[in-house]
């Protein structure tokens, strides 16, 4: 059974405050096999009663136009929208920051993720929880493919990478949000790409958990046709 303490101060928040330029569009509002994008990952959390608060981070303005309000009224647990900022870690930190003291953990979620399952967050809590010198438990997968360490500047393979001890970062991203909150305020935050990163960047440990389940992040609009594809499979073998 979860545990229902640990998950009341878990905070959960959903970063879909881009503007789309590479994708051409506001993905997180692109159609996916009939619903938007961001409905896939805000349903699955929303299976998780015990959950604390819920923070979706979008554009300015976004909370007021249709396909967000189509989206809200779809959840049984209400999502509070607050407004994102220039960079990806600006959003986050906006959205951190709008929870209250009750929260002492928080799952940064891309909510370009749709294939998300809410069971892969308690683990998470639980390893963070358990371990003091923990900044951060993330969802990941093993790599399958052989990797190259090369020279940016004459091309030439400088190494390769032993990938049995390498892994794709992907979220939702558990962290402790005041260790978060301090870390992102450190000067060059904003040019690291993950919470965890963040993290490992202001001095914490952080821990992988592993996922077999494919978790592919949309970014261009190939990836529709991509992540449509895994949800029948994954639909198929529900």
């Amino acid at each position: 059974m979860p545990d229902r303490n640990l998950l009341s101060q878990t905070g959960l928040v959903v970063v879909a405050a881009g503007n789309g330029r590479r994708f051409g569009a506001r993905k997180q509002f692109v159609p996916l096999a009939g619903r938007p994008l961001l409905a896939w990952c805000l349903e699955a959390f929303d299976q998780l009663a015990d959950l604390g608060e819920r923070i979706v981070v979008l554009p300015e303005g976004a909370e007021s136009e249709p396909e967000w309000l189509s989206i809200a009224a779809r959840l049984h647990h209400p999502v509070r929208v607050v407004a994102g900022g220039a960079e990806r870690a600006d959003s986050v930190r906006a959205g951190i920051e709008a929870l209250g003291p009750g929260c002492l953990y928080a799952a940064v979620h891309d909510g370009a993720r749709p294939l998300v399952d809410a069971a892969w967050l308690l683990p998470c809590v639980e390893r963070l929880a358990s371990d003091v010198t923990l900044g951060a438990v993330i969802v990941g997968r093993s790599s399958t493919d052989t990797l190259k360490h090369f020279d940016p500047d004459s091309g030439l393979i400088t190494g390769t990478a032993d990938r049995t001890r390498l892994a794709r970062a992907e979220t939702p991203q558990v962290c402790r949000c005041g260790a978060l909150i301090k870390a992102l305020a450190l000067p060059g935050s904003s040019r690291l790409t993950d919470e965890g990163q963040v993290l490992e960047n202001a001095g914490w440990k952080t821990a992988l958990h592993l996922i077999d389940a494919r978790n592919p992040k949309v970014t261009l609009p190939e990836d529709i046709a991509i992540a449509e594809a895994l949800l029948r499979r994954r639909e198929a073998c529900s």
